[in-house]
This record gives structure tokens, C-alpha cells and sequence, in this order.
């Protein structure tokens, strides 16, 4: 068995995403790491076990799995679906490697450009959502004492970075894009585009004077 801690703060998709991890062929204990906005007393009908309210996601996620039992984790959010084989495939691929992601991540659906962009981009991006590791793996390269005192500082990075996740094509999850963060980059991309406009110009007069 392994556990799936997921992180929530009031989505209204929770029901949906602990149905699909309920729904698993291999089912994983869920451990469910609330925000000051859950609702404890519908999560407590949900997940097998429930600790928060936690002020910040990085710091949540962090609890759920120094509170994990098992000794293989899954990381899920509660605005994310997860397809019905996703533990049983990465249950798997841990009995070889520290760490995995998924291979796949898919909007719930098709709202805009923005999505469109960052699905195309997803498979480069360190979702804390998608990730599945060895705990004893997490805790011997010290992820859990990074600084997570912003609330919206995740594990991402810093997993990404040490434990060297491998990608897995057959691990699909669906989520909510475009997030937050390509949001708040898609603000920059005008001004990104414009400054790079010269640069690209250049490049292209040097081109043609080359042939």
C-alpha cells in the first residue's frame, strides 16, 4: 500500500478527486492536509485520516508525508483528478527508482490559448500534484527542510531537483490550467515577446547575411 496525500484549502472538485483515488486499482491510504478554507468536517467523511488546519501549501504537504505511514507516497491536490491505474503504476515503478512523475497532466477541460500553452509545457513544470517518491528518499535529501514559510512555497522544486524524478508515460493526471502561476507569467509574455523582438531581428539579419 502506499499513501496519497493530498492538499486542499476549499476546492470545490474534492469530492471528484478523492473519488478517483478511491476509485483505484490499487487503492492508497488517503491522507488528506487542509488549509484554513477546508471543510474538515466533509473531509473527515472522505479520507482515511485528516491533519490541519496547515497556514500553506508547501508546509501541508510537508505534514501529510512526515505523517505517512507507508513507505511510498503520492502527491495529489484536490482540484486534480488521477486516472484509475496512476498508483498502481507508480507503486510499480518505485520498486526501482527514488522518485517518478506523470508523464501525462491534461486539463479537466479546454478554456482557453493559456491552456492550450501550458498543457504543451506541463510535462517541464515540477506540479507537486504529480509526483510519486520513496518517503525514506524524501527524508534523507532533506526536502522537508526547505523554507516553506510563504504560503505558496510547494516541495516542487526542490524534489525535482534532488530526487531526479523519471517521467512515466502511463501515469495520466487531470487538473485545473492554466494554474496560477502560468497566469501570473502570462501577464509577462506581451512585454517578454517585445523585448526579444530586437534580439530575434538580429539573429535573422545574420542569418540571411550567412547564406
Amino acid at each position: 500500500m502506499l499513501t496519497a496525500v493530498v492538499v486542499d484549502n476549499g476546492e470545490p472538485l474534492i469530492d471528484r478527486s478523492i473519488k478517483s483515488l478511491r476509485d483505484q486499482t490499487l487503492k492508497p491510504r488517503i491522507l488528506l492536509c487542509g488549509g484554513p478554507k477546508t471543510d474538515f468536517e466533509k473531509a473527515r467523511t472522505l479520507a482515511d485520516q485528516v491533519i490541519g488546519p496547515l497556514d500553506g501549501i508547501g508546509k501541508a504537504r510537508v505534514q501529510g508525508i512526515l505523517e505517512a505511514e507507508t513507505d511510498n507516497i503520492v502527491t495529489a491536490d484536490s482540484d486534480s483528478l488521477y486516472a484509475p491505474n496512476y498508483c498502481e503504476l507508480a507503486e510499480q515503478d518505485l520498486k526501482n527508482l527514488h522518485a517518478v512523475r506523470a508523464g501525462i497532466i491534461l486539463p479537466h477541460e479546454w478554456t482557453d490559448p493559456l491552456t492550450l500553452l501550458e498543457t504543451s509545457l506541463a510535462w517541464t513544470q515540477p506540479y507537486e500534484f504529480a509526483f510519486a517518491f520513496r518517503k525514506q528518499s524524501f527524508l534523507n535529501t532533506r526536502i522537508q527542510e526547505e523554507d516553506y514559510s510563504y504560503y505558496r512555497t510547494d516541495i516542487g522544486v526542490a524534489l525535482q531537483r534532488r530526487l531526479l524524478p523519471i517521467l512515466d508515460p502511463r501515469m495520466v493526471v487531470y487538473t485545473r490550467f492554466p494554474t496560477r502561476g502560468a497566469q501570473i507569467a502570462s501577464d509577462y509574455l506581451p512585454s517578454m515577446i517585445g523585448g526579444s523582438a530586437p534580439l530575434l531581428a538580429l539573429a535573422g539579419i545574420r542569418l540571411l547575411t550567412a547564406l
